[in-house]
This record gives C-alpha cells, sequence and structure tokens, in this order.
C-alpha cells in the first residue's frame, strides 16, 4: 500500500514538473515593439497644463454668454443668425446644429413617407 501512494505521489510530482516546463509564457499586455503605437497625447486630446484648461474654459464661458446675448435676436437680422449659427458649432462636443428644410415637417418625416431609392 505504502509503495502504491509512494508510486502515484511520483507520478503526480512528475506530472506538475512536466506541467511546470508547459506553462504559457508570461503575460504582456503591449508587446514592446509595439509600445510606441499606443501613444496617448494628453496635450492634444486634452490640456498641456492647468493655466490652458482654465483658459479654453473662460473661452467657453465667453462664448456660451455671446451666445445667450443673441437670444430673441436671431429671427429679426441675418446676421445675428449666422453669429448664433456660427457661436454654437464652436462649443465643444455640439457640433453642427441638425437643420431642417422645411420648420413644419416632423422630426423623422412624415409617417408611412419611405426614402425612394432609384
Amino acid at each position: 500500500m505504502r509503495s502504491t501512494i509512494l508510486f502515484l505521489a511520483l507520478l503526480l510530482g512528475g506530472a506538475a514538473a512536466e506541467a511546470g516546463d508547459l506553462a504559457a509564457p508570461p503575460f504582456v499586455a503591449i508587446p514592446p515593439v509595439q509600445v510606441a503605437g499606443y501613444h496617448l497625447d494628453f496635450a492634444r486630446h486634452f490640456f498641456a497644463s492647468p493655466e490652458q484648461e482654465v483658459a479654453a474654459r473662460r473661452e467657453l464661458e465667453d462664448r456660451l454668454k455671446r451666445l445667450e446675448a443673441l437670444r430673441g435676436q436671431v429671427t429679426q437680422t441675418p446676421g445675428a443668425l449666422q453669429e448664433a449659427l456660427r457661436l454654437d458649432e464652436q462649443v465643444p462636443g455640439r457640433g453642427p446644429a441638425p437643420r431642417r428644410l422645411s420648420p413644419s415637417a416632423p422630426r423623422g418625416g412624415y409617417p408611412g413617407r419611405e426614402e425612394r431609392t432609384g
């Protein structure tokens, strides 16, 4: 009985040693030769310094105040409308305002009217 247990222990010990030889190589998230491709340019995507962030926020607040000052005036002159659209498009994250061809058309078009393809 002891010889059987000893034999099994040696057999399992040998299997464990062999499994260690077959172990996967250490995990490397980004191989060293590809590290340069994963560089994040913080100055381009965020702010290079806290001072630049403060200046950008002041500029944004100024644009928003100028845009707010045009409220109620955009229908009076074409210049006011153009200025409001220009300021609106400069607000980060907003992009150009969606424009509809007809003010009476519902958003998404008329029910039952599908686009015709040629």
